[in-house]
């Protein structure tokens, strides 16, 4: 988070931290399911509609394909996961279940990357500590419900959160984050609200009048750990101590929490121990950076990475200094990078400049760009192939990528969607 300070990043993770405790809090204290959500959705997406528009002098985009992609992202991530945690939090402590959403990263990395067997002894400790800590939570657990269904709750509502953020990563990652998720927020909230109305919960809100520590909880969890910590979150950029500092502080200020707070999280031998093997995994993945999209994967960043598009562009690139240019066709095209064939032959790590056309009404666009590998195959016209990342994307460049791929991804839509409409006349 190099534009507020390691002080700013330790006090957005704070602010994350306070989720748990919170709603384990609304979960033991209350007769209702849906209307707590709803409260906290609704005022999420007022967090989200409110802020950019006074800092960023911007309201919501709105399209029917954002509408898809947010209907389909929020069925997920913020109504059943959300709605599944609540009701695990209802026995299991706040600070286990932070600790077990926080290793998310591991398991959205392994979906993604696929499996590796150099961190199979990775995957084993995170599961060792885990099973540590649901031994020194289970009593605890056990005294205020059924701890074994509990548990199946909190895998649902983990696995839901993976397969959304993987849906977003997939399909939905060139939508704004700010739209994508107060859009998102809107819909969960407006669906817990109508759950609320049809099982009869609205009578319950006149408890939230006598309690008025609840409310403060419900607004806190909605504005602050909701809302306003998925504005800052966007703009989280990939330094190794934020990356770090986010991996580890939201945990540890969770479990600290729990801790803190009466009966709620046990500190014992077995919760310390599972707490440090598991926050010591998360600490040496990120120090080998194998998890260097972790941030960019989630649905709260605006930098979250997508798959490639196949494409055939032609453009120029030249060696900063250089005065003639080469001719580069790119082949596809990502938030990240491109792949090209070129018909001059330059060298691994090398920087470059690029110009292709995908600025508004198609004009140029100037990026800057390292040759991460070029290798003579190719054809006769361009002979050498192989990938540029860019750098340095400010944020002008990097919509008019983000836009162009967009045209690119609607137009294979609109493509598909003709040669069905073909095929179903023949």
């Amino acid at each position: 988070m190099a534009k507020y300070g390691i002080v700013g990043t330790l006090l957005l993770s704070l602010l994350l931290s306070t989720t748990w405790l919170s709603g384990a809090l609304v979960a033991r204290s209350a007769s209702f399911v849906y209307l707590p959500l709803a409260i906290r959705f609704l005022l999420g997406a007022s967090s989200l509609f409110i802020l950019p528009l006074i800092f960023l002098r911007r309201l919501p985009k709105n399209s029917l394909r954002l509408v898809h992609a947010s209907l389909s992202v929020s069925s997920l991530t913020y109504f059943l996961s959300p709605l599944l945690l609540q009701m695990a939090l209802t026995t299991l402590p706040s600070g286990f279940v932070a600790l077990v959403f926080c290793t998310l990263p591991l398991w959205l990395t392994l979906l993604v990357k696929g499996f590796s067997t150099e961190r199979f002894p990775d995957y084993f400790l995170v599961l060792l500590g885990l099973v540590a800590l649901t031994v020194g939570c289970w009593t605890v657990a056990d005294q205020r419900g059924a701890p074994l269904m509990s548990i199946l709750f909190l895998v649902l509502g983990c696995v839901c959160q993976v397969f959304g953020v993987w849906l977003s990563r997939r399909l939905f990652w060139l939508h704004s984050a700010l739209d994508l998720n107060f859009w998102a927020m809107l819909l969960a909230g407006t669906a817990h609200l109508l759950l609320a109305l049809i099982q009869g919960e609205i009578k319950y809100a006149k408890l939230l009048v006598a309690r008025p520590e609840l409310v403060a909880v419900l607004v806190w969890t909605g504005l602050v750990s909701t809302g306003l910590a998925a504005y800052f979150y966007r703009v989280e950029s990939m330094t190794r101590v934020t990356l770090l500092i986010l991996t580890l502080a939201v945990p540890s200020f969770s479990m600290l929490l729990g801790f803190g707070a009466f009966k709620e999280t046990p500190p014992s031998l077995f919760t310390l121990g599972g707490m440090v093997i598991v926050l010591f995994v998360l600490g040496k993945e990120c120090l080998k950076g194998i998890p260097a999209y972790w941030m960019t994967l989630m649905l709260n960043n605006d930098r979250r990475q997508g798959d490639r598009l196949v494409c055939l562009l032609d453009g120029y690139l030249k060696k900063p200094g250089d005065a003639q240019p080469a001719r580069v066709q790119v082949i596809n095209l990502s938030i990240g990078g491109i792949g090209f064939r070129m018909d001059r032959d330059l060298s691994s790590g090398e920087r470059i400049i690029l110009t292709l056309p995908m600025g508004q009404n198609w004009t140029s666009v100037t990026l800057e760009g390292l040759i991460t590998h070029i290798e003579k195959k190719g054809t006769k016209e361009f002979p050498y192939s192989g990938g540029i990342e860019f750098k340095n994307l400010s944020g002008f460049r990097r919509q008019c990528v983000v836009e162009f791929l967009a045209r690119v991804s609607r137009a294979e839509d609109e493509s598909a969607g003709m040669f069905q409409n073909q095929d179903a006349e023949g």
